[in-house]
């Protein structure tokens, strides 16, 4: 938060603030009520998403409520805040994302080769829109990195 001269917290910092007490405390009232709703939407689909975490005690279920909270302030993802803040594996991330997407979870790595006869027929700008591209066919199956795969559009 910061703390200008005159000692006084910006619009923005008093809005976080009063986020967070809205978020951690229900009984709490204040014009932005629905706001805290959706946040507690969002703390359950995130307890699901990473319910491996909250398995193997990786990381508390009020902490993962705080890392939810602290992304949307931050306007991050929560796996960056989990990464980040929380000392989370990268490997134990990319097991609950698995898990949660039901799928075989691969990092990001620049260095994967991508075959050129699956680039073919994409255009660039779909892949860099859409966060996605084959990286490779094995078996007449083509595998596809993605950012989000709950994103795919239908044809």
């Amino acid at each position: 938060m910061a703390v200008y001269a005159s000692g006084r917290r910006s619009g923005k910092d008093r809005r976080a603030v009063k986020e967070r007490r809205q978020f951690a405390d229900p009984s709490y009232g204040g014009p932005e009520r629905r706001k805290g709703t959706d946040r507690r939407k969002a703390a359950v689909r995130s307890a699901e998403k990473f319910d491996y975490l909250l398995r193997n005690e990786l990381i508390s279920e009020q902490e993962l409520n705080r890392a939810v909270v602290d992304a949307q302030i931050r306007d991050i993802e929560v796996e960056q805040v989990l990464l980040q803040d929380y000392k989370i594996s990268k490997q134990d991330v990319g097991k609950a994302l698995g898990q949660f997407y039901q799928s075989r979870y691969i990092a990001f790595n620049d260095n994967i080769p991508i075959p050129a006869k699956l680039l073919r027929n994409l255009k660039p700008s779909f892949l860099w829109n859409n966060l996605w591209v084959p990286i490779e066919q094995k078996d007449g199956r083509i595998t596809v990195l993605m950012d989000e795969p709950n994103h795919l559009i239908s044809s």
